[in-house]
């Protein structure tokens, strides 16, 4: 008689400690459903998410409140949950909401789900939509302008390629791409996410490196090669990214790290723990004072230390690289509060980095805390930009 059905399913919740705080990466049992204090919410909204990591979220009464996680979207057991909850979470949050909020990404199961709702629908950018959670958490007013360092895996950009390496200027429900990161093709597509040496290919090949000039030469089969060249030469099946979650993805495999992801994130928290304790070591160069940050000096003088191979050190200079870069645009943007969000920024050491040198900088660096830098915080600024663009 104790196995008794479960009304609503609460995952445990996952932290890491960041920067001398909590940092959560799955906000599910003791923390959701608390709300998020949004004192010009007027509109109800019920915001989807996104398909990794779903969760969604309720706006209503000057508040918004995020659901517990409920797993990626891919298995049929989760998407079942997941609809169960559109109508069982709205009633729960005693609101009834007029518009739904969903993801830009077409292809996403729960923009699909949202298109047969029967309510106003509105699509919000991916990467605006983590902007706005964070600025939310944080208590910035909704006119408040601030600089969005966006990095993650993949987002659906408005120009329909993938964006995972953005800079916003953020400002009610508006925003402009400031700058992003140098993009570079996909060989295999979906293969490459899943097979990090595929990303690396993909960057050798912007940058004009010959595969043979690099130790990643030796740890792809001879067929592996021929398909990638193929793909590369015929710009098939190459989808081009601005992701700094690939670009960790593609100096892990280059690194000889991580050569295929069996969970995600694997070859990025890879780079990470490998890294060398030591905050004094210099970065590597980088071109960032373009829209368009390029990372090939910082691909090239990497390549040039990995014949020593000290991997910690490589990964150190690579992480204050990126911190760096980072600062220097937001000195180019001239505003004082910078939100660090996204997937990337689970990564302890590139956050706390870059919060010691855009404070160096003079600015004023905000990150998530209680709501994840993930997808699982998405719906939380899916729900607050519908609601703002529902009355204006």
């Amino acid at each position: 008689v104790h196995d008794r059905p479960i009304a609503r399913p609460v995952d445990d919740s996952v932290l890491r400690v960041a920067a001398g705080r909590e940092l959560l990466l799955r906000r599910s049992r003791g923390f959701a459903p608390a709300p998020v204090p949004v004192p010009d919410i007027t509109t109800s909204v019920l915001a989807y998410g996104g398909d990794l990591k779903g969760t969604m979220a309720v706006a209503a009464h000057g508040q918004v409140r995020l659901s517990q996680h409920f797993g990626d979207l891919a298995s049929a057991e989760s998407r079942a949950a997941f609809a169960r909850h559109l109508v069982d979470f709205p009633a729960l949050c005693r609101a009834d909401p007029e518009t739904i909020a969903c993801d830009l990404h077409p292809s996403y199961h729960s923009h699909q789900l949202a298109a047969t709702s029967g309510n106003r629908v509105l699509a919000i950018q991916h990467h605006h939509a983590h902007a706005i959670a964070c600025a939310a958490e944080n208590g910035l007013g909704a006119d408040e302008e601030f600089l969005a360092v966006v990095w993650d895996g993949t987002g659906y950009g408005d120009d329909g390629t993938l964006w995972g390496g953005e800079f916003l200027l953020c400002r009610g429900t508006a925003y402009e791409r400031f700058a992003w990161q140098r993009p570079f093709p996909l060989p295999g597509g979906e293969k490459a996410v899943r097979d990090p040496r595929f990303a690396a290919l993909g960057l050798l090949h912007e940058a004009g490196i010959a595969l043979e000039e690099t130790p990643l030469a030796g740890r792809l089969t001879t067929e592996e090669r021929r398909i990638a060249k193929t793909l590369l030469a015929r710009n098939v099946n190459c989808p081009r990214t601005t992701s700094a979650g690939r670009l960790f993805d593609a100096v892990s495999a280059l690194c000889g790290l991580c050569t295929r992801n069996a969970f995600e994130g694997q070859a990025a928290m890879a780079l990470e723990f490998t890294a060398s304790p030591d905050p004094d070591l210099p970065a590597y160069p980088i071109n960032a004072e373009g829209p368009a940050l390029d990372w090939s000096p910082l691909l090239r003088a990497l390549l040039h230390d990995l014949p020593a191979g000290d991997l910690a050190t490589v990964s150190r200079r690579f992480h204050h690289t990126l911190a760096t870069a980072i600062t220097t645009v937001a000195q180019r943007a001239r505003l004082p509060v910078v939100a660090l969000t996204g997937g990337c920024f689970q990564n302890a050491l590139l956050l706390e980095t870059t919060i010691a040198r855009l404070q160096a900088a003079g600015h004023h660096p905000i990150w998530p805390r209680r709501i994840p830098p993930n997808d699982g915080g998405l719906a939380l600024g899916q729900a607050i930009l519908a609601s703002r663009l529902s009355t204006q």
